[in-house]
């Protein structure tokens, strides 16, 4: 996947969102966006799979341009996961079930119904497969719409927070899951996540944004004390424990 000067503004607003974004990223690799509040990081998910149409720029996934083809057509490539989930009244099956909607076309099909079938196996969602989704703790709904994303056979997966009203087996589970099915289904992830000890435990390479912009990029090797302090204005020290590294914040005394 290569993305190549990506820009985007709002049209009421003379602020630029997005500026001049430029990355490769790989199969079977996570991609972390970190930043602080208001970088542009929902931003720039919603401007890789067309929610938002960037202004300038090319998104480029096995030589299609996401940008010159049908929102269908993308839906078939790549899946979005965004942060707020609603608890619609469909069961964990029929809400599965909706990853399929970009290839239905006069009703579902045998295929979509076992593709449905597998990913619930795959994720291990059978024993919940009739509950209906607001009956689910966060970390089973969370789990519910991640099978939705997969359903849809998608070549990139785009998560946005997806550990953001998690508790911490719920955060751990979840990306553990992501990282599973990244690594299993060869597929690209991209992800926003605030925590930056979760990203440096989960994630293969990191975007760090500031200012609309990119700033960094790269795998652990960028996650340094100055550019962490760079991109979110406080000092940092890094520690490693048992080949481990965890970043804590400086706080004055």
């Amino acid at each position: 996947m290569m993305v190549r000067d990506l820009s985007f503004y709002y049209r009421r607003s003379e602020d630029i969102t997005l500026e001049h974004i430029n990355f490769d990223a790989e199969p079977g690799k996570i991609m972390g966006i970190l930043g602080n509040n208001g970088a542009g990081k929902s931003t720039l998910l919603k401007c890789l799979c067309r929610i938002l149409r960037p202004h300038h720029g090319s998104v480029n996934v096995s030589g299609t341009d996401m940008l010159k083809i049908s929102h269908k057509s993308v839906a078939k490539i790549m899946s979005f996961l965004p942060q707020e989930t609603q608890a619609i009244n469909l069961t964990v099956y029929d809400t599965v079930m909706m990853g399929r909607n970009p290839y239905i076309k006069l009703g579902i099909t045998r295929e979509d119904r076992n593709i449905v079938l597998t990913v619930i196996e795959r994720m291990k969602l059978e024993p919940i497969a009739l509950r209906f989704l607001h009956e689910l703790s966060g970390g089973e709904r969370q789990k519910v719409m991640l099978a939705r994303s997969l359903a849809q056979n998608p070549k990139v997966m785009l998560l946005d927070e997806p550990t953001s009203n998690l508790d911490l087996k719920n955060q751990y589970e979840v990306l553990s899951l992501v990282r599973k099915i990244c690594k299993e289904s060869n597929i690209i992830v991209i992800m926003v996540i605030h925590d930056i000890n979760l990203a440096l435990k989960y994630c293969d390479r990191f975007l760090l944004m500031k200012n609309h912009r990119l700033f960094a990029e790269g795998g652990k090797e960028i996650m340094t004390n100055q550019t962490i302090e760079s991109v979110y204005n406080i000092p940092v020290k890094i520690y490693t424990i048992e080949n481990e590294r965890f970043i804590m914040p400086i706080t004055p005394p």
